[in-house]
């Protein structure tokens, strides 16, 4: 909707309905009934996607949210003004994009939580993963970022005393320094392949038991960053890739054929895309709804449940508000 005025001034000439936007009244002049009139008939049920407009009380079993606007008119006193109910349904599903280097350590740490959250919210969340380059070329951001630490050394001891606070997660003592991968691409790359099979049915996409709820995508990338972190394995290496998915039976037939065919390119290309368009800042950022929430780095579980929650709850959280 871009513009919702009464017809003064330049919109007189530039209001076209449904097109600039819509108009409140007449040329001459608009009240707030008709405000009111045309925000629940027209212009809430465009916002929420809602069809059947947005007066409801319960529908499928959910509850709603109430909002009240205060409706009044020019000629009615102060004392007989009252509150107009509209009604916003709950959010049935939260979408989560989590973008992420594969070779970023805070990302490995953080895929506990995105596990945790499956657990907790099974059907109610939507998580999709996508992977940005933070490390697209190791040599030369491990050189400029730690030239005067140590270099890879220095890195490498850094990444030890960070994950030293963190039980749930293995660090080999040789990581960044033996066989060091040249780029996290390749690794994504064969993510991106994976998630496409997923997508086209050829593999399943249910949560697995054995694989502690994860899906088959989601231990491919987990045992992806184990097979770096607690192994120092090049997972530049396309062997090494295979290795893991030939590990899981995963179809390597079908999975080539989406990395040569340049469709795992322009997935990977979509990711970028959409890292640009959030204005995600680095790895792990989790968006929630199209952009509506961002969070970035080491945040807690809590936190990031929390904010599930309200989503759920409320589907306007995240808005621009005075509260």
């Amino acid at each position: 909707m871009p513009n919702l005025s009464v017809l003064d001034g330049w919109r007189i000439e530039g209001c076209i309905e449904d097109v600039t936007g819509r108009a409140v009244g007449d040329s001459g002049g608009g009240d707030t009934g008709a405000l009111y009139q045309r925000l629940e008939h027209e212009v809430l049920p465009l916002y929420y996607r809602d069809s059947k407009g947005v007066d409801r009380h319960h529908e499928g079993g959910h509850q709603q949210e109430r909002l009240y606007l205060q409706q009044s008119s020019n000629d009615a006193p102060l004392c007989h003004r009252g509150l107009y109910p509209l009604t916003v349904p709950e959010m049935d599903k939260v979408t989560i994009e989590i973008f992420a280097d594969v070779l970023c350590v805070w990302a490995y740490i953080a895929q506990v939580r995105c596990d945790q959250l499956r657990r907790d919210f099974g059907g109610q969340i939507e998580l999709r993963y996508r992977y940005i380059p933070i490390f697209g070329a190791t040599e030369r951001r491990i050189q400029e970022d730690w030239r005067d630490r140590g270099g890879a050394a220095g890195f490498n001891r850094h990444l030890h005393e960070v994950a030293g606070a963190w039980k749930h997660i293995k660090l080999h003592p040789r990581v960044w320094l033996d066989d060091a991968p040249a780029s996290c691409v390749p690794a994504h790359l064969y993510l991106k392949a994976c998630q496409l099979l997923e997508q086209n049915g050829e593999i399943p996409d249910r949560p697995r038991p054995e694989y502690e709820g994860r899906t088959l995508c989601e231990e491919y990338s987990w045992r992806v960053r184990c097979a770096f972190f607690a192994q120092a394995h090049n997972i530049a290496r396309v062997p090494v890739l295979e290795g893991i998915a030939q590990g899981m039976q995963l179809p390597l037939g079908p999975l080539h054929d989406v990395l040569t065919d340049g469709q795992a390119h322009a997935a990977l290309q979509l990711d970028s895309e959409a890292r640009d368009r959030y204005l995600a800042p680095g790895s792990p950022t989790l968006v929630f709804n199209e952009g509506r929430q961002r969070l970035y780095g080491n945040v807690g579980y809590r936190i990031i449940k929390a904010n599930i929650r309200e989503l759920l709850k409320n589907p306007q959280h995240g808005e621009a508000s005075w509260c």
